[in-house]
């Protein structure tokens, strides 16, 4: 095999495996409230995203709320600051929180595994 050929191989394949593997852990960093994960423990995450789910029915999809999450293309921690600033906030199992972080909460809550 001639090196150019190996070398361009070599490189679709490693893009192969790259890719996805990014593509996961950044689906999975927008599920998981970062933030809230310093001063929360697991179950109270989740019980945020059952109430946020209660506030909230017409979102109860995962899908729906990965969307939400995305919408605008602002990172995650712009999104909060926004919400902060524009009074869209909600108060979800004692706790006020941005619309943003609930949504977080709740798509946690509708993907945990035990």
């Amino acid at each position: 095999m001639k090196r150019r050929n190996f070398i361009i191989k070599s490189s679709i394949a490693a893009g192969a495996i790259v890719i996805p593997s990014i593509y996961f852990t950044w689906k999975n960093g927008i599920k998981l409230p970062l933030h809230l994960t310093y001063i929360f423990e697991r179950y109270t995450i989740i019980n945020i995203g059952e109430d946020y789910l209660k506030c909230f029915p017409d979102e109860n999809n995962e899908d729906e709320l990965f969307d939400l999450l995305m919408e605008r293309g602002f990172s995650i921690d712009k999104k909060i600051k926004e919400d902060y600033e524009h009074d869209r906030i909600a108060v979800l199992d004692g706790w006020v929180l941005s619309i943003t972080e609930g949504r977080q909460c709740a798509l946690f809550s509708l993907t945990r595994t035990y």
